[in-house]
């Protein structure tokens, strides 16, 4: 029984630690995504500014 209580925590902190992973690559990647649009954006109302 005890065996088998430690063989399920460490299955659900592997898999919490996936997912963790997984999130935090997610939302690094969107960061820059928002980074790279807000460049973007701001290029234009620079443009916009010179006329």
């Amino acid at each position: 029984m005890g065996k088998n209580v430690s063989l399920n925590k460490i299955t659900v902190l592997a898999i919490f630690s996936f997912l963790a992973i997984t999130c935090i690559t997610f939302f690094k990647s969107a960061l820059e995504l928002e980074d790279a649009e807000q460049a973007y954006y701001s290029q234009w109302l620079r443009w916009g500014y010179d006329d």
